[in-house]
């Protein structure tokens, strides 16, 4: 029940993709505005007169299209999960594709910020050092230098106990507890208290898309505004 739960949120999610494109359309009619990523590729894909807009006929595609995505998707995840091939997936199918998937990012993260680390790392002793995480920050575009300063200043009001400007190594897990659950709350799109394998999907694909398949950096990922020592 909560598998076809979280593929129904999958499915409201795409449609509502079209549909937030079509009102962001119809409230600014004297000229376009800026899309986020998913929207301008839904209109990259599906704007096939090219005017910058969805019109009815395109719109209604888009949604053929993406419900097409979302059923071949689930019959694949099923595909490769059900095990006992019931058409469902059990508890014990459900905790073996959530352990896939949370391995899957655990290993894609620290392999990430293990070429983060061996990019800035100039003085090679496995860490990054005030000047070397500033040299990595310095390197950015102005806009992401700026939006790392914010999360990490945010990073500092709440988790720098000792006031003394840093992150030691206690306060620094202390912030990844908390965003541990953050993520987990965000996730868990049925309330039922846990992440399921859906919903991690749901969320690996969100932040992939969000970050352009970098890293994650700031307190909690060894990134440029993390402070203090690795």
């Amino acid at each position: 029940m909560k598998t076809r739960i979280a593929w129904m949120l999958v499915g409201s999610a795409a449609l509502l993709l079209v549909a937030g494109l079509a009102r962001a359309q119809a409230q600014d009619p004297a000229g376009p505005r800026p899309l986020g990523p998913m929207h301008a590729r839904v209109l990259e894909k599906f704007d096939t007169d090219g005017d910058g807009k969805l019109n009815d006929e395109e719109r209604a595609a888009a949604r053929e299209a993406l419900k097409q995505q979302i059923a071949e998707e689930k019959q694949k995840f099923l595909e490769k999960w059900d095990k006992d091939g019931d058409g469902t997936l059990s508890d014990a199918e459900k905790a073996a594709a959530k352990e896939a998937f949370e391995g899957r990012i655990r290993q894609q993260f620290q392999e990430r910020r293990q070429e983060f680390i061996k990019k800035w790392d100039t003085d090679g002793d496995g860490k990054l050092s005030e000047e070397e995480r500033k040299a990595a920050l310095d390197s950015l575009p102005e806009d992401k230098r700026q939006e790392i300063i914010a999360r990490h200043q945010k990073a500092l009001e709440e988790f720098d106990a000792d006031g003394d400007g840093k992150l030691n190594d206690q306060e620094r897990a202390a912030a990844r507890d908390a965003i541990r659950e953050r993520i987990k709350d965000r996730l868990d799109r049925n309330d039922d208290g846990k992440v399921g394998p859906i919903e991690w999907r749901m969320g690996v694909r969100q932040w992939q898309r969000r970050h352009g398949g970098e890293g994650p950096h700031g307190p909690a990922g060894g990134g440029p505004g993390a402070g203090g020592s690795e």
